[in-house]
């Protein structure tokens, strides 16, 4: 077992693997016929779905755990990033930019258009921020990680709420 320090983890997390189910999704995308969305569309091209996959690990690296894929007609890719009520979409067009959305509770919240995969991911790490309070963080901070494991092992610890025992005050 191989257990790494919190500043080191970007060195050490090789995540997603290549079988994560929104991963082999987005694979199949080379494969859509001509025409597949009723006489429009064509198959994503393979600098775009690298650009997918990469973007993708940096989404899951940060903590997310719910992906989903969907092809564009254009030949764009937009990945789904759920989060309890939040919604993160993040399109990725032709023209290699990402264009970025966000809903909280079905109601659009944020746009931002033409960002690269950097800043991109810089967005949804600040709300990892924002969100994660330090007594949460924890999830995050204490992993486990089984050596030549493709996917890491979180340690799930349960609080235990700790009462400080006094002894009745001596009546005088």
């Amino acid at each position: 077992m191989q257990v790494v320090p919190i500043n080191q983890v970007s060195q050490h997390f090789h995540f997603p693997s290549p079988s994560h189910p929104t991963v082999l999704k987005m694979e199949s995308f080379q494969n859509l016929p001509q025409g597949w969305h009723y006489g429009e569309g064509g198959s994503c091209s393979p600098r775009m779905l690298r650009q997918a996959i990469r973007l993708h690990r940096g989404i899951i690296n940060l903590g997310f755990s719910e992906t989903d894929a969907f092809p564009g007609v254009d030949g764009g890719i937009l990945l789904a990033v759920y989060e309890g009520t939040e919604y993160f979409a993040l399109r990725l067009e032709v023209d290699g930019t990402i264009t970025y959305y966000r809903e909280t509770q079905d109601v659009e919240v944020d746009e931002q258009e033409g960002l690269t995969c950097t800043q991109a991911l810089e967005i949804l790490r600040m709300y990892r921020k924002e969100t994660w309070t330090p007594s949460a963080s924890y999830i995050f901070d204490i992993m486990k990680f089984i050596k030549n494991a493709s996917v890491p092992k979180r340690m799930h610890l349960t609080a235990i709420p700790f009462r400080l025992w006094m002894p009745p005050a001596l009546s005088v």
